[in-house]
């Protein structure tokens, strides 16, 4: 499940970009740098990897011999920690929290008011366009801009289809009082 946590935060952190790009066209260059590229990269692989700390405590590898194949195998064995339901649930519902809903809910936000931004603009530019006697070289920035549009409109949407699934299902696995996230 890591390269998923940090998969969904780098995306989350790139349509925020996308976002300021938006609002504050002229002062992106100041803030997106190289150096601040891989600031982000780096605490994006940081991040989920140290939330998952927690679970190295909650959970043990245990070597079994099983009868069945006559060889060892190795299961995983709850410490006193992962013994106590409450506070499993909680580190769970805690990860999940962080790392899918903040994430995939902040991806769909972000992306829809740089979508409607960049919309609006293509729209005033057109009314500006056809009042003015050049209206060639505007028709086509407003091309690319609703192309590009477009493209991040239906990234957005294969995003949030390709996670609302599990994040539903997760959802219920958290909420559910019979169910429990090794189950």
């Amino acid at each position: 499940s890591l390269p998923g946590r940090i998969g969904n935060f780098i995306i989350f952190l790139i349509s925020l970009e996308r976002l300021f790009c938006v609002l504050e066209p002229l002062k992106i260059r100041m803030y997106s740098t190289k150096r601040n590229s891989y600031i982000a990269v780096c605490v994006a692989f940081i991040l989920p990897a140290s939330s998952g700390i927690p679970n190295l405590f909650l959970y043990t590898t245990e070597k079994v011999y099983s009868n069945i194949t006559s060889q060892f195998t190795t299961v995983l064995r709850a410490t006193s920690y992962g013994k106590d339901k409450d506070l499993t649930n909680a580190v769970y519902i805690t990860q999940e929290i962080l790392w899918r809903y903040i994430p995939v809910i902040g991806v769909t936000v972000a992306s829809s008011i740089t979508a409607m931004l960049v919309l609006l603009n293509a729209k005033r530019r057109l009314v500006m366009a056809k009042a003015s006697i050049q209206s060639r070289p505007e028709s086509q920035t407003m091309n690319i801009e609703s192309q590009v549009t477009r493209m991040l409109l239906v990234v957005t949407t294969v995003f949030v289809l390709c996670q609302l699934p599990g994040t539903i299902l997760r959802m219920i696995i958290n909420i559910h009082p019979d169910m429990n996230p090794m189950r």
